[in-house]
């Protein structure tokens, strides 16, 4: 998925549902993924990634992806565009997606 206003960054996101791509409506990228270091160029946003990725961190994989806990994330500044409808859409960081499934970002509807 293309970075809006950033030609040259892309995110290849992993879908169990191709077919529902036509309506995503956000992304969601692994706390850890190494794109999210040239996604935030501002000093207070660059202090929320690194505070949510050090709580983050702390729980383990199997603590992150348990069903009986809340989900947490961080909205970002950039977005991303849907490239079935060129819409601009938000993309976040949450602790329930893994660097290590996948690609490390998701698409949801």
């Amino acid at each position: 998925l293309p970075v809006a206003g950033r030609p040259e960054l892309n995110i290849r996101v992993f879908t169990t549902r191709p077919d529902t791509a036509f309506g995503m409506t956000y992304a969601v990228l692994a706390p850890e993924h190494p794109l999210i270091d040239r996604l935030v160029t501002d000093a207070a946003e660059r202090r929320a990634v690194v505070e949510f990725r050090a709580d983050v961190a702390r729980e383990s994989e199997i603590e992150r992806l348990a069903a009986d806990r809340p989900k947490r994330g961080l909205r970002l500044r950039a977005k991303i565009v849907n490239p079935f409808n060129d819409a601009e859409i938000p993309l976040f960081i949450a602790d329930y997606v893994l660097m290590g499934y996948g690609t490390g970002a998701i698409m949801a509807v």
